[in-house]
């Protein structure tokens, strides 16, 4: 696969001119780009003028000129390397940019320039209800065309948070592409972001069992055991594959690296799941979240989980009520809020829990759990406050 690398001419000089470095396919290209800096404020990390220290305007102007040439090379990374050259040479002689004129453009610059396949597959989600109401340049994106996109989804009778997380998903592209100097629209800071709590569950400790002891075999066997994973470590279903045999010493679980935040976790590990551990080594995979999430329902429904909730979620605009069997409402995510809400009845810290969910704020943390008034009450009467 093809790269792309700025350095200067001449590293050692005071100042030097910035060139850059094109490679793939066997192939090496050297383009001269007409900027020159001082080589001590070049940071050869990020590949851009230092912004540890304030710029001046100038530097601010160079680094986003940079910034455009990379965005023309995710464009054409695909191609020759003679035909990213010519691209990137055309830019630097005229101010041409590339082809990324509008907003479904932008998605797939976003797209291919993203690392995640689960962020991926969010942004082509939201990508594709764009291309199916309206694809429009940069400039047209504002609060009428943000309002329109909404009546159309409530039309379509979409879910609150389902356009909430398209409308953030925009918000995300049209920050990206700005950054990059595609645009100058400002406009969609202002859009909300819509979002809802939806009556989501957690397990009991009497559920949990049911699972644990429900005989199974082949895939069903492994699903429930990676969501008891899930129930004992906190962990989301995107960072069960970094569970081994490998991570672990003494009785403590250690992720480098989480998926969905790119930070560390440190977990200790009940007996239950070092028992699951030992029993695979490196846990199974499952095809896809989507099966796991049918399989567990009903696995959940043969081991003997009953029960209904009523749950309240805002659908085409007006808000409905609809009374769901539990086995119905468990998927991959119940068993991370299972953890968290099962952990917090025990008393553990709510700090040392956060640490493990990620949760930034003690607020957003009890609005994640499944803790009703009554269970407060209860929890709290313990406190010696109360004897």
């Amino acid at each position: 696969m093809s790269q792309i690398h700025f350095y200067p001419k001449d590293k050692k000089q005071k100042t030097s001119s910035i060139q850059a470095y094109i490679t793939g396919g066997g192939q090496r290209k050297k383009i001269g780009l007409g900027i020159s800096v001082e080589v001590s404020n070049w940071n050869f990390k990020s590949e851009r003028l230092n912004k540890s220290k304030a710029l001046t305007v100038s530097e601010q102007k160079d680094n986003k000129f940079l910034d455009k040439i990379e965005t023309i090379f995710i464009e054409y990374k695909g191609e020759a390397i003679s035909v990213i050259t010519e691209k990137i040479k055309k830019f630097v002689a005229t101010g041409a940019l590339g082809k990324t004129q509008t907003l479904v453009e932008g998605f797939n610059l976003v797209i291919n320039a993203t690392p995640k396949a689960s962020t991926k597959t969010a942004y082509k989600s939201t990508r594709n209800v764009i291309i199916a109401f309206r694809d429009v340049p940069f400039n047209a994106v504002d609060m009428d065309y943000a309002d329109s996109l909404t009546d159309h989804l409530m039309r379509l009778d979409a879910a609150k948070n389902t356009i909430g997380k398209h409308v953030k998903h925009i918000k995300s592209v049209m920050q990206k592409t700005h950054k990059r100097g595609l645009h100058e629209n400002l406009k969609f800071r202002d859009f909300s972001v819509t979002k809802e709590e939806i009556d989501n569950i957690a397990l009991n400790e009497k559920e949990l069992q049911k699972l644990k002891d429900i005989q199974l075999s082949g895939l069903s066997e492994a699903v429930r055991d990676l969501f008891l994973m899930g129930c004992y470590t906190g962990l989301r279903f995107s960072d069960f594959y970094q569970i081994n045999l490998d991570a672990i010493e003494d009785n403590i679980l250690t992720i480098p690296q989480t998926e969905k935040t790119g930070e560390s976790v440190v977990i200790p590990l009940k007996n239950d799941a070092v028992r699951i551990i030992n029993k695979y080594g490196t846990l199974p995979k499952v095809p896809s979240n989507q099966l796991f999430n049918r399989m567990i329902k009903k696995i959940a429904e043969s081991a003997g989980i009953e029960g209904s909730q009523m749950i309240t979620r805002t659908i085409g605009g007006v808000k409905q009520t609809t009374t769901e069997q539990r086995p119905q409402l468990i998927a991959s995510h119940t068993a991370r809020r299972t953890f968290a809400t099962l952990a917090y009845k025990s008393n553990v810290p709510t700090l040392s829990i956060m640490k493990i969910t990620g949760h930034k704020t003690e607020a957003s943390f009890l609005n994640y759990i499944k803790v009703d008034k009554k269970e407060h009450a209860v929890l709290i009467s313990k406190h010696p406050f109360f004897k």
